[in-house]
């Protein structure tokens, strides 16, 4: 699920050969390390939940959409949902557009400017990026 690990890597190949009880000793091991880690640095949290499908930007993004139709104007619900998208799969030019959209929206133009740039870098031709730019310049002025 999450893309920046291959499937096919040596560390899913060597769990996959693993049995349950085997897996479970790893989990608890790797919990006191977490644990061990929290104690001395807690690392800022973005305000999601834990969820598995929390590495899946089109999940987020349909979760800040979901926010957006319960209630339009909840425009910082949304901002999480879709920093977390970013956050995930920074190589979707879908993901800055949203970002900068709800931004916009959140009367934050700083952020949205700097993030159509961004998403541009990442695909100058996307139409949704190229609209708000547009859109941008010419409230600007």
């Amino acid at each position: 699920i999450n893309p920046l690990f291959s499937e096919n890597s040596a560390a899913f190949y060597y769990l996959s050969e693993l049995g349950i009880d085997e897996l479970s000793t790893i989990r608890d091991e790797l919990a006191v390390i977490e644990s061990d880690l929290y104690a001395i640095f807690t690392p800022r949290p973005y305000g999601l939940e834990r969820h598995p499908m929390n590495f899946n930007d089109e999940y987020l993004r349909a979760k800040a959409k979901d926010v957006l139709e319960k209630e339009p104007n909840e425009y910082t619900e949304a901002l999480r949902y879709y920093t977390a998208a970013l956050r995930v799969n920074p190589f979707d030019a879908k993901n800055y557009a949203c970002y900068a959209l709800i931004s916009i929206f959140n009367n934050d133009v700083d952020a949205a400017i700097t993030c159509v740039n961004e998403g541009l870098w990442v695909d100058e031709n996307n139409k949704e990026l190229n609209q708000i730019a547009a859109w941008l310049t010419q409230n600007q002025e």
